[in-house]
């Protein structure tokens, strides 16, 4: 069944939109926008409220509309220092990992260190886009250098066929 929207007007003027028999509000259409996991869908919400409500230049909703599309860029902003972040937690939500704090060799730094079962340390590479050859040998460098039986590979992307001894995991997959 298609959906069906509708628009309430008051004073000549869009109030409301109403979807399906929901009525949202210029607020609720932001507050939806600020809410969603998925970047395509929280701007063209934000579209939507532009077109509906920018123009009766209501000055909290302007302003919320600015705060919200900050918001929305600065969530889906992927650099190196909120893929560590986004690593960190999801250890962080594990039963059985954490991560620690360890002193490296000046040559040799992983991006993080990993406790598992209290008995495997891992080193952990982490690259923005792809996991590659390149990188799959500075892991393993890691592991030879520390002695280290396992490993952990965090990218967008894996473009390499990993050993068993290490895991990969996408950057998705920590959101």
């Amino acid at each position: 069944m298609e959906p069906t929207a509708k628009i309430t007007y008051k004073n000549s003027k869009p109030e409301f939109i109403v979807i399906n028999g929901s009525r949202l509000s210029r607020f609720d259409i932001l507050a939806m926008a600020s809410n969603s996991d998925d970047k395509e869908f929280a701007w063209e919400l934000m579209k939507i409220a532009s077109q509906l409500f920018h123009w009766q230049d209501d000055k909290t909703f302007n302003s919320l509309y600015g705060s919200v599309a900050m918001e929305i860029v600065s969530n889906f902003i992927v650099d190196e220092f909120t893929v560590h972040q986004m690593f960190y937690d999801y250890i962080a939500k594990l039963p059985n990992a954490r991560i620690i704090k360890r002193k490296n060799n000046p040559a040799h730094q992983p991006d993080a260190w990993v406790m598992c079962d209290e008995e495997f340390l891992m080193p952990v590479e982490i690259k923005l886009k792809d996991f590659n050859h390149k990188s799959l040998k500075q892991l393993k460098r890691y592991m030879d250098f520390y002695n280290c039986d396992f490993g952990i590979a965090v990218a967008k992307n894996l473009k390499v066929k990993l050993p068993e001894n290490i895991k990969f995991i996408s950057i998705s997959e920590l959101r």
